[in-house]
């Protein structure tokens, strides 16, 4: 049985965010296909509504403020909370945290492997932590990356299209894999004629009578009414639709999903000439609003037409696909993703640039004649279902399951989750940090010695009464050593809660409470009393460092001399005796 450590910065319960339901989609399959999982995610999303979330992590975000543990389909879900809402919003110390959350897990959970699925900073680092304890890594890309992401770190790297791959990964040298989308589709086209069972003829008929009522449809929907949908050209679109006889008798609905979507969105058009509200809602009492809470399925099957002028970068058309396997007509923009996705079953529009700059500006009527075309276009054409049994074979949720459990088998087999120096190695990690932000303070002390000797070289004649090492029993001296092993012994102890949180941390996960609690309050405490100690040390240090320099930058009188030659060669001999100190 493989264990699989998932990590995702973005909230994976996020409504509004297509990535994130594949990444469900995933999680939910490899559990399905025997993989243990532990997903470790955050509570950034796309928006702060708490119905743009799943029921199951709403309450718990309202009142969590560090973080909290959940379960859901027997997989354990663990959330670090942020103030931020979005990921480029993300504070360091939140960024920090998300990060920390990495060494309980590794020492306690034991992953066979280490998979993300998102392109910042802290996916980064993560991704390097695990290939410093030597867990092999993979990487789903869903998206368009950011343009400074490296696959340096991924073992593998796995993509749902073709067209991210060319784009993103072969530029950089590497080789990807093709999963698929992970986007369930339910409606009844899905099984496509040669997957039904019944003689031919009969499949045929039930082709023939889903056809029959598609075009008997009356309903025109566009889902999602936001900026960065279209919502002006389908606004305008309406107007236009509604001065046309044949187009007349069509209704025009909108699909929410989030509360009042609709009217906020609405309001956010401004005239470009003297700046007055484009829009009031009143005047659109005949564009019928589903709420959020409206099954899709259910408007599925009445609609005719999906408008869909997204005017964003989307690499999951998700109710694009579900509404073709319902039979509905598709127009949308002209995307590499929606053509590799839809190919045929869609009809692409280009989209000038002034619409995609002035995003709540409502569009000019020549941007919206090519909608208004193509929808006349499709209303009056019978729909062509024949075409969908292609379609749905290339994007075969069932197959994309069984290349994306095929391509992750191979580091599975590793079993690195049962090496025995793991632990020891997570644990080096730890230590290997800790030496490194020492060795920087020791930096500071060797840097202002080698220009103590170099301004010294002249003027190193001293003699025994003259000595005066003990210029490092000052009491700034001694503050900074006495914080440097402030920090080093809260640290070691940091280190240890670490490891017993790690050991027990499958028992705390979601069952144990009360331990869990208490080892989040004691790590909470070790954490502030570093941050305390690390800026008394720093302070000391800086005190230090600063006397030295200006003793060095400014003319001193010729007995101030010898008092310059005392500090450096205090200066190098405490440099010598740190050389020897035994080190973490």
């Amino acid at each position: 049985m493989i264990k699989i450590l998932w990590i995702s910065p973005c909230c994976v319960h996020d409504n509004l965010n297509p990535a994130a339901a594949q990444v469900r989609n995933m999680i939910a399959a490899l559990h399905d296909h025997g993989a243990t999982l532990v997903v470790l995610t955050s509570t950034v999303r796309v928006s702060s509504a708490p119905s743009s979330v799943s029921a199951v992590v709403r309450e718990p975000i309202a009142h969590s403020s560090t973080k909290f543990q959940i379960l859901d389909g027997d997989i354990p879900y663990v959330y670090t909370t942020t103030a931020s809402i979005s990921l480029g919003d993300m504070t360091v110390l939140e960024q920090r945290n998300f990060y920390n959350e990495m060494t309980p897990i590794i020492c306690g959970f034991k992953p066979d492997l280490v998979i993300a699925s998102s392109s910042d900073i802290v996916t980064m680092s993560c991704l390097n932590l695990a290939r410093q304890c030597q867990i092999p890594t993979a990487f789903v890309l869903l998206e368009h990356p950011t343009f400074d992401y490296s696959f340096r770190d991924s073992d593998l790297i796995l993509a749902t299209s073709q067209f991210l791959i060319d784009s993103y990964v072969t530029p950089q040298g590497r080789a990807a894999t093709y999963i698929g989308p992970f986007i369930k589709v339910t409606g009844p086209l899905l099984t496509h004629p040669g997957a039904s069972p019944g003689s031919l003829k009969e499949q045929r008929a039930k082709l023939k009578s889903i056809a029959d009522d598609v075009a008997n449809r009356k309903l025109i929907l566009l889902e999602n009414p936001s900026l960065e949908n279209g919502l002006g050209l389908f606004l305008e679109l309406v107007k236009q639709c509604r001065s046309d006889r044949t187009l007349f008798a069509y209704q025009f609905a909108v699909l929410e999903r989030e509360p009042n979507q609709f009217e906020n969105c609405l309001n956010e058009y401004y005239d470009r000439n003297n700046g007055q509200k484009s829009y009031d809602v009143s005047h659109f009492a005949y564009i019928t609003v589903y709420p959020y809470t409206t099954e899709r399925q259910t408007i599925l099957q009445k609609t005719r037409v999906l408008v869909m002028p997204t005017l964003s970068y989307d690499c999951a058309p998700e109710m694009s696909l579900e509404a073709v396997s319902h039979g509905v007509s598709v127009i949308t923009t002209d995307q590499p993703t929606f053509e590799e996705f839809l190919g045929a079953q869609a009809t692409y529009i280009d989209v000038g640039q002034d619409v995609i700059d002035n995003l709540t500006t409502p569009p000019q009527p020549e941007d919206v004649t090519p909608w208004f075309q193509a929808l006349k276009a499709q209303v009056t054409t019978a729909p062509d279902l024949k075409e969908l049994k292609e379609l749905f074979a290339r994007n075969s949720y069932e197959a994309n399951v069984k290349r994306l459990c095929l391509a992750l088998a191979p580091l599975g087999a590793q079993h690195a989750g049962s090496k025995p120096q793991l632990l020891r190695t997570g644990a080096f990690s730890l230590r290997a940090i800790i030496q490194a932000e020492l060795d920087a303070r020791a930096q500071v002390v060797h840097q202002v010695a080698e220009h103590v000797q170099s301004t010294m070289s002249d003027h190193n004649e001293v003699t025994e009464e003259q000595d005066s090492s003990a210029i490092f029993n000052t009491p700034t001296f001694d503050t900074a050593q006495q914080s440097a092993k402030v920090v080093s012994d809260l640290r070691r102890s940091l280190m240890d809660a670490n490891v017993l949180a790690g050991n027990e941390y499958l028992t705390s996960l979601v069952t144990d409470k009360e331990s869990q609690n208490g080892h989040a309050a004691k790590l909470n405490k070790l954490q502030a009393a570093i941050a305390l100690a690390n800026a008394n040390a720093a302070s000391s240090y800086l005190t230090l460092t600063e006397a030295a320099k200006r003793a060095f930058s400014t003319a001193l009188e010729p007995e101030q001399l010898l008092t310059r030659t005392k500090l450096g060669q205090a200066l190098a001999q405490a440099l010598e005796q740190q050389k020897h100190q035994p080190k973490l």
